[in-house]
């Protein structure tokens, strides 16, 4: 399960830098994306708590030129880390044999790491729509809420009349609050997360399919990987599937989920460079 889990996060660091417009190719930039590359194909733990270490770094280095999803990001990251380190802590001490988790995450560790990341994403979406509850953000015409749900029904071609339009642009504050802190609320609970998990990927497949500049196409990366994390039996039976039908099963998931990234790459680099002049320099 531990496996799973650390090779999930392992995709997210490798794609994201597909996605991040800050990326700078060099020797540093080669080695830190050698070593998400290495901790995907041995997860132990050490290699696993490096890699998280230095992507931290990496993270706290540009602070506070950061987006907020990059704080989510860091604070979830270091459940892992920190649970990862008590367990080596464990083994070194002798209180736990080196054999019990194979020198890997074990399914202890996992388990912990997914439940306090899901507690911590509850937190976030209710803070998200709680901290909307503003005089700017209730007011249409000033809000950044119909500007997202507008332009979404017109990417998927829905069809209003200029009333309907209007009653949705109204609506919409109250619908993204409604919405944000529904999905916090459903993923406090164990009978909940998986219709909470499912709510926040369509969410997030929404804002991601929004035409530019509003694709908020990183954030949305970001949170489907820490939503899958929290689903961990999930997760590990999918990985287990995958492998079931032997390496040229595995290879031919492993180039279809390589060419899925590179298309998702293409589509954003293209909507970058496409971007209006005025959204750029705004």
């Amino acid at each position: 399960m531990g496996r799973a889990m650390v090779r999930c996060w392992c995709v997210h660091e490798f794609v994201g830098r597909a996605f991040d417009m800050s990326f700078e190719p060099g020797a540093q930039s080669a080695l830190h994306l050698m070593l998400i590359v290495a901790t995907f194909a041995w997860p132990t733990r050490r290699l696993t708590l490096l890699a998280v270490a230095v992507v931290m770094a990496e993270t706290m280095v540009k602070m506070p030129v950061v987006w907020d999803v990059n704080i989510w990001t860091l604070q979830m990251d270091s459940v892992l880390l920190c649970l990862g380190a008590l367990a080596s802590l464990r083994v070194a001490s002798g209180r736990e044999t080196a054999s019990a988790d194979n020198g890997e995450i074990g399914d202890v560790v996992a388990e912990a790491w997914a439940l306090t990341t899901r507690r911590q994403l509850a937190l976030f979406y209710l803070a998200s729509g709680f901290w909307k509850i503003n005089s700017s953000f209730l007011n249409y015409h000033t809000s950044c809420a119909p500007m997202f749900t507008l332009t979404l029904l017109g990417n998927f071609r829905v069809a209003l009349s200029q009333p309907m339009l209007l009653l949705v642009a109204q609506a919409s504050p109250l619908i993204t609050i409604g919405g944000e802190m529904s999905l916090g609320l459903l993923l406090s609970f164990d009978k909940t997360k998986a219709v909470g998990v499912l709510a926040a990927l369509a969410l997030h497949a929404g804002i991601a399919l929004s035409p530019p500049p509003n694709n908020a196409v990183p954030f949305s990366v970001v949170c489907a990987t820490r939503l899958l994390l929290i689903m961990p039996h999930g997760l590990a039976s999918a990985a287990a599937e995958m492998g079931r039908g032997g390496l040229a099963a595995s290879l031919t998931a492993a180039k279809a989920a390589a060419a899925a990234a590179a298309g998702t790459s293409v589509a954003y680099a293209w909507s970058v460079r496409n971007m209006p002049a005025e959204a750029v320099t705004a």
